[in-house]
C-alpha cells in the first residue's frame, strides 16, 4: 500500500451535481438547491437492507419551510447517486 497525504477536506471544491442516473437524469441540481440553507432533521441509514451500498438517508426542511423532505443516496465503489427524493409522510 502506498502512503499518500490525506486530502484537505476543509478546502475541497464541492460540485453540486451527481452523475447522470435513472431516477434523476438532470443531475439532481434541484435537490442540491433545496439543501442550501436547509435545516437537517436527521441523517442515517435504513434498518432494512435493499439500498445499494447500505444507503444514506437525509431528512431536512428546506429554507423557510416546515415540510420534512427526504433524499436517499445509494453508492458503490464506482460512484454515488440519488435513489429517491421527496416528501415524507406527515
Amino acid at each position: 500500500m502506498v502512503d499518500r497525504p490525506a486530502p484537505d477536506y476543509a478546502n475541497v471544491k464541492v460540485v453540486e451535481a451527481l452523475p447522470l442516473g435513472v431516477h434523476y437524469p438532470r443531475r439532481a441540481e434541484d435537490v442540491f438547491r433545496r439543501f442550501a440553507g436547509a435545516t437537517i432533521v436527521r441523517v442515517g441509514t435504513p434498518e432494512a437492507q435493499g439500498i445499494e451500498g447500505g444507503g444514506l438517508v437525509i431528512d431536512y426542511c428546506a429554507l423557510r419551510s416546515s415540510e420534512v423532505e427526504r433524499v436517499v443516496f445509494a453508492f458503490t465503489e464506482e460512484g454515488m447517486w440519488i435513489e429517491w427524493a421527496g416528501s415524507t409522510p406527515a
